[in-house]
């Protein structure tokens, strides 16, 4: 990430203060250069457009297979309550017969 920062008008305004020349370029340039190294922090904790479309994506893709998770479980589920209603009905009338028979007698 770049900075927009005028070294020159920096280095004339410490010559100006009373800096020599090469400490007032050494001032403005680490000056730069610790203004370069926090925007690159700053930069790193914020998402791109990219990132929020990649993690977009993914939390789409893993919504599409949850969704089918759960549809195969409802789908187990069903199956599961029809045979158990199947086999209480099977039971129940097997009951009847039996009372109906212990009555006819």
């Amino acid at each position: 990430m770049a900075i927009s920062f005028d070294t020159l008008k920096v280095v004339e305004q410490l010559e100006n203060a009373g800096f020599s020349s090469q400490q007032a370029k050494a001032q403005a340039s680490v000056v730069v250069m610790i203004l370069s190294d926090v925007a690159e922090r700053v930069a790193d904790k914020f998402a791109t457009k990219s990132d929020s479309t990649q993690e977009l994506a993914n939390l789409r893709m893993e919504l599409n297979n949850l969704s089918q998770e759960a549809k195969v479980m409802n789908s187990d589920t069903k199956a599961k309550i029809i045979r158990w209603i199947g086999g209480v009905g099977v039971l129940q009338m097997a009951l009847i017969a039996v009372l109906a028979l212990k009555i006819g007698h």
